[in-house]
């Protein structure tokens, strides 16, 4: 799935407190991840070391929890 990030998304996060604060920073944190994920795949590296459990749930995605 292809998504153009808007230049007010960011902006929301960095900028004066705002209610589309919160809800942006969620939105960009959830990309990240993504890419993490498309490129790992990609290049067939298949552990992280994150503390975010939430990438236990992806198929041919290992997390290692740093100790």
């Amino acid at each position: 799935m292809r998504v153009f990030v808007d230049s007010n998304i960011p902006m929301y996060v960095a900028g004066r407190p705002h209610p589309n604060r919160e809800p942006a920073r969620r939105f960009l944190e959830r990309m990240r991840a993504a890419v993490h994920v498309a490129v790992m795949l990609n290049r067939d590296v298949r552990r992280i070391a994150r503390f975010d459990t939430s990438f236990d749930a992806i198929a041919g995605v290992e997390r290692v929890a740093p100790t």
